[in-house]
């Protein structure tokens, strides 16, 4: 299982986060996603509410060289990560 965490740190703000979490089973790291959300709490680092990203059956979605290989996962990323930069502008405005 792998669960990462993307902090930024933007000057005068605090650190933003969103997690990922990938396993090679059915639920995708679900309850380590929680686990270090609630820890972010806990540090007082927003962490990005929505979309989450779980993604499970990990093991089939690389090649032997670590390439994602599966066109909707990598699809499902960009739009998270598009989704991530579009909070990040959100918060800064506020």
């Amino acid at each position: 299982m792998l669960v990462l965490a993307r902090t930024v740190k933007m000057p005068g703000t605090a650190s933003l986060a969103q997690v990922v979490s990938a396993s090679p089973g059915a639920i995708g790291g679900f309850g380590a996603n929680h686990h270090l959300r609630q820890s972010l709490v806990f540090l007082n680092v927003p962490a990005m509410q929505q979309p989450e990203a779980y993604i499970g059956g990990a093991d089939k979605l690389f090649d032997a060289d670590g390439m994602l290989v599966n066109e909707g996962t990598r699809k499902f990323l960009q739009d998270f990560m598009h989704a991530f930069s579009e909070w990040i502008a959100t918060i800064l405005k506020s």
